[in-house]
C-alpha cells in the first residue's frame, strides 16, 4: 500500500524528504568517521591503530559519491570532499606499508591514487619509493618521464625540486 508511513521518508503535503533522524547509516558518513578516526590516531602516533582504521575506510568506499548523477550540482561539494578524503587514505596506505617494508603493497595503493589523480606530486614520490624499494628501479624511472611529460603537457610546468630530487636519489640507486 502506497499511502504507509515510512521510516526513512518524510511527507508534507506533496512536499517529500529523507528523514534524517530515521534508524539508518549512510557509507558516506561511516568512511568520514574511520577516516578521523585514522587521522586522529596518526596524530597520537598510534600507526598500526590508524593504518587499521584507514584499511576500513578503503573498504568502505565504493566509487565517486552519486557517480551516477554525475552531472548534478547539488552533490559535487560532497563527491569532491570523498575523492579528496579518499586520496589521503590511499596515500597514508601506502605510507604506511612503505614503512613496514611492504614496498609492492605501498606502490599499488599509489597506482590506485595516481589513476584517480595523476599529478599529484606528493604520491608520484610516494610511488618512486615504494618502486624503487621494490626492486622496479627501472620502472621508477619510466613513470618519472611519463610523469614530466604529463606535467609539461597538461600544465606546462616541471615537476617540484622535492620531486625532482627523489628521482635523482633513484636514479643515483640512493634512496
Amino acid at each position: 500500500p502506497t499511502d504507509q508511513p515510512s521510516a526513512f521518508v518524510l511527507r508534507e503535503g506533496e512536499q517529500y524528504g529523507f528523514d534524517s533522524q530515521s534508524p539508518h547509516t549512510l557509507d558516506a558518513d561511516e568512511f568520514r568517521a574511520e577516516v578521523a578516526r585514522a587521522e586522529r590516531l596518526l596524530r597520537e602516533g598510534l600507526v598500526g591503530e590508524a593504518l587499521s582504521h584507514f584499511v576500513n575506510a578503503e573498504d568502505l568506499y565504493r566509487g565517486d559519491f552519486l557517480e551516477e548523477d554525475l552531472y548534478e550540482d547539488w552533490c559535487a561539494p560532497q563527491r569532491v570532499e570523498l575523492q579528496e578524503m579518499h586520496l589521503r587514505v590511499l596515500e597514508a596506505l601506502a605510507s604506511g606499508w612503505l614503512d613496514r617494508g611492504d614496498a609492492e603493497r605501498a606502490a599499488e595503493f599509489c597506482r590506485q591514487a595516481l589513476t584517480a589523480d595523476p599529478l599529484r606530486e606528493a604520491i608520484h614520490r610516494l610511488y618512486l619509493r615504494a618502486l624503487y624499494r621494490a626492486g622496479r628501479r627501472a620502472e621508477a624511472l619510466r613513470v618519472h618521464q611519463a610523469f614530466r611529460r604529463q606535467l609539461r603537457h597538461e600544465l606546462g610546468v616541471q615537476p617540484t625540486p622535492e620531486t625532482e630530487k627523489v628521482y635523482e636519489a633513484v636514479l643515483r640507486q640512493a634512496l
